[in-house]
């Protein structure tokens, strides 16, 4: 099993409160490991969203009602969190939208992304 340290942006509202379980979230030696994810690509124009990894990429406008949208089909399904990319403001929409809905989410720096990837 793989795991992948997360890293807290500053001013960002990810708290030490997870809702995921000790048991989900802590591995052997205390590292963290991610169940299935949401992971979102983010650009000013639109958002490409899949779910896990052999999921097939899905794009939506990124506004406001696309974004409503996608919030109550992420409703239907089984994943542990949305985690996607800073990038400037152009998450900001999905990222509150998100939060609002009591999805945990996580924002990661696109420079630790491509690093990982």
């Amino acid at each position: 099993m793989s795991s992948i340290q997360l890293e807290r942006l500053p001013g960002s509202s990810f708290e030490k409160e997870d809702p995921v379980s000790e048991s989900q979230s802590v591995a052997a030696h205390g590292e963290f490991t991610m169940g299935i994810c949401i992971g979102v690509d983010v650009a000013k124009a639109h958002l490409d969203w899949v779910l896990g990894p052999k999921g097939k990429v899905k794009r939506i406008p990124n506004t406001k009602a696309a974004v409503r949208k996608l919030v109550r089909e992420l409703h239907g399904l089984d994943f542990d969190r949305v985690v996607l990319e800073s990038t400037g403001q152009y998450e900001r929409l999905l990222f509150e939208a998100l939060g609002d809905e009591g999805i945990l989410v996580v924002r990661m720096n696109p420079v630790r992304v491509r690093r990982f990837g």
